[in-house]
């Protein structure tokens, strides 16, 4: 004959940490920062950060595309060649009236012209943010 008792059943329970680290968006976007710094290695800085050199290259490809969830306080803006011979090729011109460009990470940029209501172009560029 055959025992038809139920076997007990042992559930382990552990409380230990997953080892993941939620950071703030502050945290991320002073790494990111800290990233692009001359001569910092992105395996060491990853490394001291507990994080892994793909995550880091996640918030950099975001930070660069407009996408990362932390704000700066700033902006950017940089100056190139490219600008300068577009200004001076709208100087040049007797109608020509400069227009605000706005580029929005590397893949967008946004024309407002020059006689467009600057307060609705204020509340555009803050709805993008």
């Amino acid at each position: 004959m055959s025992s038809t008792k139920p076997t007990p059943r042992k559930q382990a329970v552990s409380n230990a940490k997953t080892g993941r680290r939620h950071r703030t968006d502050d945290e991320k976007l002073k790494i990111v920062q800290e990233s692009f710094e001359d001569g910092v290695v992105q395996a060491q800085l990853a490394r001291r950060h507990g994080i892994s050199t793909s995550q880091l290259w996640d918030w950099r490809a975001r930070y660069k595309a407009g996408l990362f969830e932390g704000r700066a306080e700033f902006s950017q803006v940089v100056v190139t060649q490219e600008t300068l011979e577009r200004a001076e090729d709208q100087a040049r011109s007797a109608d020509a009236c400069p227009d605000l460009v706005v580029e929005v990470g590397q893949h967008y940029r946004l024309t407002i012209p020059a006689g467009f209501d600057m307060d609705a172009a204020a509340r555009l560029l803050r709805g993008l943010a």
